[in-house]
């Protein structure tokens, strides 16, 4: 019996290391596991314990297969280490000093889970002074309704939903432009506007498909690949912040070429994972979905996950310079 269970639990290992390390969307059921609960802690919490599990139920009867699955552990660590490297907080780079002709913005990201997290127990957990740009997914037209915080904002557009695919941006900022760049079901918007007369930005506010099965990683592949069109239609020396829900974390291949594809920069590196999904977690055991990645003359100067609000997400709050140089 006790060598049955320790095949069930080896088995049971393999399987999360296949989740986690090639992310192949063969595993179809896996893929959520190996996108969107890509979370360091995570993986080593997980791994770990199945690893304790096998080490005292087989140590005395099978010493090779424990080796086995500490040497294969140890490589899917070390492969994701590789991978998340400069998220690591030794790796902080610390923004030069902020002039007198920068430019200051916050910007808060949330998803309000298909509406059903009450606007007023947002408006709770942001800060008093609300950000200058607020990036809402998953909206619906009653929750719009019920939002009466958001008349502090002069500006905004909305493409509300039944459902996940709502998404709503409001600025303190008037834009000079809005498209919509949406591949189907999800919203996306592209909108540019203006901080000061040499300080032009563009913000794309994005909901990515959640990768759950093989259609939906098809799906997203396609999403990307329309983002991928669209900014390469935009101009090189434009600041751009992409905002929203990527269902993916920094660790995935989907995210990296995307990123690298453009030249792009995520706002937790060297800040470790604010992660945001899913609340039920401590903090530090879930996954950093939600984002913003950045390129231009743009430099952090905070980030970090807010408190739950009622929603299966944290809202994520960031603070930038922008400057014209």
């Amino acid at each position: 019996m006790r060598r049955i269970t320790s095949s069930v639990l080896f088995t049971l290992v393999v399987i999360w290391v296949l989740a986690i390390v090639p992310q192949s969307p063969i595993l179809g059921p896996f893929l959520l596991l190996s996108e969107a609960v890509r979370s360091f802690p995570l993986v080593l919490l997980g791994s770990w314990i199945a690893v304790v599990a096998i080490a005292i139920l087989t140590w005395r009867t099978d010493h090779a297969r424990v080796a086995l699955a500490l040497g294969v552990l140890g490589i899917c660590s070390a492969v994701y280490t590789a991978r998340v490297w400069s998220f690591l907080p030794l790796f902080a780079r610390t923004p030069s000093e902020i002039g007198a002709t920068d430019t200051l913005i916050d910007i808060a990201v949330v998803n309000v889970e298909f509406g059903r997290a009450r606007p007023q127990q947002l408006r709770e957990k942001l800060p008093k002074k609300l950000p200058d740009l607020l990036v809402v997914s998953e909206v619906t037209a009653k929750w719009l309704a019920e939002a009466a915080f958001t008349s502090e904002y002069q500006f905004s557009v909305t493409a509300p939903g039944t459902s996940a695919e709502g998404i709503a941006v409001f600025s303190r900022y008037p834009f000079e432009g809005s498209t919509d760049i949406s591949p189907g079901f999800f919203k996306t918007l592209s909108l540019s506007m203006r901080l000061a007369e040499d300080r032009p930005l563009r913000l794309i506010a994005l909901h990515a498909p959640p990768p759950h099965a093989d259609l939906s990683f098809e799906f997203r592949h396609a999403y990307f690949t329309l983002l991928d069109t669209h900014i390469l239609s935009l101009p090189a020396s434009e600041p751009l912040l992409l905002a929203g829900d990527f269902n993916t974390t920094p660790a995935s291949d989907s995210y990296r070429t995307f990123v690298s594809q453009h030249k792009l920069r995520n706002s937790a590196e060297g800040r470790g994972f604010p992660n945001t999904w899913p609340v039920k977690f401590f903090p530090w055991v879930g996954a950093y979905i939600d984002q913003v990645v950045y390129r231009g003359t743009i430099d952090v100067v905070d980030l970090r996950a807010l408190e739950s609000f009622g929603s299966d997400h944290r809202p994520l709050f960031a603070t930038f310079r922008i400057s014209s140089r």
